[in-house]
């Protein structure tokens, strides 16, 4: 996200508003980076790419062997990985909220951008939605 909006005005004019786009660059990130090892597990692991499965940070050792699979009842690799994404994902939207409400109160050029912000964030969901439906990045050949 940029600083600035045409004829060199910047968009985020506090630093409360500098260090909040900033933060919800780091969750759209994040959420966005699972989402794409969610949707490619399977080829990750065919092509021996690494993938947040491979990190004990999302998977302790004694609870998923080296296939991944669960071994005492508790959540599989993926869905793991959804409620992480699904926690960034709320992470993003309640500091989005709150950057909006504060760049809606400086009027007319504050709200084109709180409007831009929605739109940055939409896009990010939905590309991160086509994950889940499928993986999306062309195969290694």
């Amino acid at each position: 996200m940029s600083s600035y909006a045409g004829h060199a005005a910047d968009c985020f004019p506090s630093i409360t508003q500098k260090l909040t786009a900033y933060n919800i660059n780091m969750h759209i990130g994040a959420y966005s980076r699972v989402y794409n090892d969610y949707g490619s597990i399977t080829r990750d692991r065919e092509e021996r790419n690494l993938n947040s499965k491979n990190f004990p940070e999302f998977f302790a050792d004694e609870t998923v062997d080296a296939d991944g699979a669960d071994k005492n009842g508790g959540l599989d690799p993926k869905t793991t990985l959804l409620c992480t994404t699904k926690y960034e994902r709320q992470c993003a939207a309640h500091i989005a909220k709150v950057l909006s409400k504060s760049l809606t109160a400086e009027g007319v050029t504050g709200k084109k951008v709180a409007d831009y912000l929605h739109a940055y964030l939409g896009y990010s969901e939905q590309f991160a939605d086509m994950y889940v439906m499928r993986d999306v990045t062309n195969r290694v050949k």
